[in-house]
């Protein structure tokens, strides 16, 4: 047998018939003719439109303006527009989406019989991320900072990278650094997010910080009596302060001090750079203050020969030691009386400071080598009142 095929289209609005003839033709040239009647129904031809294809997601709604470009004919429409709804309507309404993704819109058309269908998609694209952080405020190495981050229009799936600036970096969102050198450093945030990409920069400044350093000496005193020393070893700093530990303070570099109070006491140091920062050092314990001993007066000793000299501040070394008599230990006293009397119980010499000694003369004349008699009265720093008898030899 012999078969063949012919496809009928109609896309129009109704029916169409054909007849169909089939011609036979014999070998001794007999012929035979066969009719058949074929009806060809409308098939839709379906189209539309859906503009815009692509859009950025909007806080109020992504509009879809919708066009059915379907043949003419008696058709029945089914929309299905991606995120669960539908609509029958021939011309839908501008279609509104409300979250982000691709939306398949599907329309298809029938007459009951013949049907087809056709579909498009649409983006609505989630918004791109803006990156930025809040303020990074100067300061002092080691400088910690706690990064509050102020990016826009995060979404899921949005990443971190920041570059502190000095090779090291983090994917936290909010991630804490400590810089520990000084130096000025650009901190770039970069975030990458379904909507694209974003990058903000800032720069900060590290200072140097001071390192407080400093050495005593004597780390041992009596009250009232030698002052310490302080030996700044200070780095970086421009200004000082000193706690001595008994109240009082000093803005010197290298201050001296001098304690009135028995007892160990710390010394702090402050100092502040020029840019501010600061570092604090204490020694603990700097200094030891003993308690005011006995009066302790010389038993010899060898005025100047070539006329009397008056002080009114005790030597503290070299041949003056010996030229005058007074308290080798110089004690926190309240009241004091020093009087020296003669061997005839002549009173030739009265001090009421403890700080002015006797040279050896009276009346401007130097006085005859031999035993004198002192005696002092007073009170202690401590309330306790003390009367002492002696004898200095006089030597020339």
């Amino acid at each position: 047998g012999y078969n063949t095929s012919h496809t009928y289209t109609n896309f129009g609005t109704s029916d169409v018939p054909y007849t169909v003839s089939l011609t036979t033709t014999s070998f001794y040239g007999c012929m035979d003719t066969k009719t058949v009647a074929v009806t060809i129904r409308p098939v839709p031809a379906v189209s539309f439109t859906a503009l815009p294809v692509s859009q950025t997601w909007m806080a109020s709604g992504n509009p879809v303006t919708i066009t059915n470009t379907t043949s003419p004919g008696t058709w029945t429409f089914a929309w299905k527009f991606g995120d669960g709804t539908t609509s029958t309507l021939q011309n839908p309404p501008v279609h509104t989406y409300i979250t982000v993704g691709t939306f398949t819109i599907r329309l298809t058309a029938t007459n009951g019989l013949c049907s087809d269908s056709t579909k498009h998609d649409v983006k609505v694209i989630p918004l791109p991320p803006i990156a930025g952080f809040d303020h990074v405020d100067p300061g002092c190495e080691p400088l910690y900072v706690t990064f509050n981050n102020t990016t826009q229009n995060l979404i899921s799936g949005t990443t971190f990278l920041w570059d502190f600036g000095d090779n090291n970096y983090s994917t936290q969102k909010n991630p804490t650094y400590t810089y520990q050198s000084a130096g000025a450093y650009t901190i770039m945030l970069t975030v990458t997010g379904p909507g694209g990409v974003s990058t903000y920069s800032q720069g900060v400044v590290v200072s140097v910080s001071p390192i407080a350093s400093f050495t005593v000496t004597p780390a041992v005193v009596f009250v009232n009596d030698e002052n310490v020393r302080c030996f700044n070893n200070s780095t970086n700093a421009a200004t000082f302060v000193w706690d001595f530990g008994d109240g009082d303070t000093s803005k010197l570099r290298d201050p001296f001090h001098k304690y009135m109070e028995e007892g160990q006491y710390d010394i702090n140091l402050l100092a502040t750079s020029a840019d501010g920062c600061t570092d604090q050092f204490i020694l603990s314990p700097a200094v030891t203050v003993k308690p005011a001993g006995v009066l302790r007066f010389a038993t010899v000793f060898t005025p100047n020969k070539t006329g009397p000299i008056d002080i009114t501040k005790l030597p503290t070394g070299g041949p003056e030691m010996d030229q005058f008599f007074f308290p080798p230990i110089r004690e926190k006293v309240l009241n004091y009386k020093l009087q020296i009397f003669n061997r005839l119980g002549t009173l030739i010499f009265q001090s009421d400071d403890i700080d002015r000694p006797w040279n050896g003369y009276y009346k401007g004349k130097l006085c005859p080598q031999g035993v004198y008699v002192w005696y002092v009265e007073g009170k202690y720093a401590t309330g306790k009142p003390f009367k002492k008898v002696g004898d200095i030899t006089l030597l020339h």
